[in-house]
């Protein structure tokens, strides 16, 4: 995934809360962030939930340097552990003057 330049991050914070972008002064309770995360894959296909902003006023508050590792730790082991993913399949068959193809769509 390719990382956020500063001015994109910057363009996604100014403007404020959306079905795909998520702000957070820190990191929430574990079934919080599981539920946010799922809600994004399945409501916006996908999208930013950025810690360590103020979310009414889109103010950047940071994550304190004592606190990141921890905080991406939390993170990852609620998506390791309480998010169990499924995958629908939508084979089909296609065909061009090269001959076919079978393309697998995520559901």
């Amino acid at each position: 995934m390719a990382k956020l330049s500063a001015l994109a991050l910057r363009r996604l914070i100014q403007g404020g809360e959306t079905s795909a972008v998520e702000l957070k002064v820190a990191a929430p309770r574990p079934v919080e962030m599981a539920e946010r995360l799922c809600g994004m894959v399945s409501n916006a296909q996908g999208g930013v939930i950025i810690i360590g902003v103020e979310d009414t006023e889109q103010k950047i508050v940071g994550v304190p340097d004592e606190r990141m590792a921890m905080t991406i730790d939390t993170v990852l082991r609620v998506a390791r552990q309480n998010i169990k993913l499924v995958l629908v399949l939508d084979p089909q068959q296609e065909s061009s003057s090269e001959g076919d193809q079978l393309c697998l769509r995520l559901l």
